[in-house]
C-alpha cells in the first residue's frame, strides 16, 4: 500500500507540475510575425488609393502608389502619379512621397504618418496656365502633409482585429510582429 501511494504521489506531482507549467506557457510571450512584400503591398493600397488630398486652394489626387522601403530610415516612400486641380486648371505629375508607418489600432489601418512630398515632376497638362498651381504645390516639397492609409484591415475581411506589436520596414516589404 506504501509503495501505490508513493506512485500515486509522484503522479500527482508530475500533474501539479504540468498544470502549473501549462498555466505559466501563456503568460510567456511567444511572438510571430509575417513579411508583407512590396508586391502584397501594392496590391493592398490598391483598395485605397486614389488618394485626394487638399493642399491650399489645389485638389491633388495621388495615384497608381509603387512602394520604396527604406529599412536604414524606417521609411516607406510612394511613388505615385499626381493629378492637380485648381479651378479650371489641371496639370498631371509624378511625384514622391515619404513617411513613416503608423498602425491605428482603433480604426485597423496601416498609415504612412507625416508623409513629405519630397519630389514632384510636371508631365503633362496645361503647363502655361496650371504654372501657379505648379509653384504653388513646389512649396509643400519638404512639407508634412495628410496622413495617408495605405491599406485597411477591415476591406481584408479577417473577422478578427489586427493587434501588432511592432511594424518594421524591411528591404522590399513591411515585417509586422504580433
Amino acid at each position: 500500500m506504501l509503495m501505490k501511494t508513493g506512485v500515486v504521489l509522484r503522479r500527482l506531482l508530475a500533474v501539479v507540475v504540468l498544470v502549473l507549467g501549462v498555466g505559466v506557457w501563456p503568460t510567456v510571450t511567444h511572438a510571430f510575425g509575417i513579411v508583407i512584400s512590396d508586391q502584397q503591398v501594392a496590391g493592398l493600397m490598391s483598395a485605397v488609393f486614389p488618394v485626394k488630398q487638399t493642399m491650399g486652394v489645389w485638389q491633388v489626387t495621388f495615384l497608381n502608389p509603387v512602394p520604396e522601403f527604406h529599412p536604414g530610415q524606417q521609411q516607406v516612400a510612394l511613388a505615385v502619379d499626381v493629378q492637380l486641380e485648381e479651378g479650371l486648371n489641371q496639370a498631371r505629375g509624378w511625384g514622391k512621397v515619404s513617411g513613416q508607418l503608423a498602425f491605428n489600432k482603433e480604426l485597423q489601418q496601416l498609415h504612412l504618418v507625416r508623409p513629405r512630398l519630397v519630389d514632384f515632376e510636371v508631365r503633362e497638362g496645361d503647363v502655361e496656365n496650371a504654372g501657379p498651381l505648379i509653384d504653388g504645390l513646389r512649396r509643400y516639397i519638404g512639407q508634412d502633409l495628410p496622413v495617408i492609409v495605405l491599406f485597411d484591415v477591415k476591406q481584408m475581411n479577417l473577422g478578427l482585429p489586427l493587434n501588432p506589436k511592432a511594424i518594421n520596414v524591411v528591404n522590399k516589404g513591411i515585417s509586422i510582429e504580433f
